[in-house]
């Protein structure tokens, strides 16, 4: 319990990114970059990946004073946009 408000749980929407009904493939909920271009359709973390995996480890949202700043850039996700974490 943080400011009265008793927490159960923490998700996310999708594992994967997926079709959307009204906008096809382009947004882009999932934790995993999916490339729908290619046939194999290869998966690449977002910095999300990281955020969450720190989560589940700590059993709840982590303390940001023992959390180490993570720093990355990915350069494939879509339309050459960078996820800089």
């Amino acid at each position: 319990t943080k400011d009265g408000v008793n927490i159960q749980g923490y998700t996310v929407w999708s594992l994967l990114d997926k079709f959307e009904w009204e906008q096809g493939y382009s947004e882009r909920f999932g934790l995993y970059y999916v490339d729908f271009q290619y046939q194999n359709k290869p998966r690449y973390p977002k910095a999300s990946v990281h955020y969450y995996k720190a989560i589940v480890e700590a059993n709840g949202f982590p303390n940001p004073r023992e959390v180490r700043p993570l720093s990355a850039n990915f350069c494939f996700m879509e339309k050459g946009k960078i996820d800089q974490i």
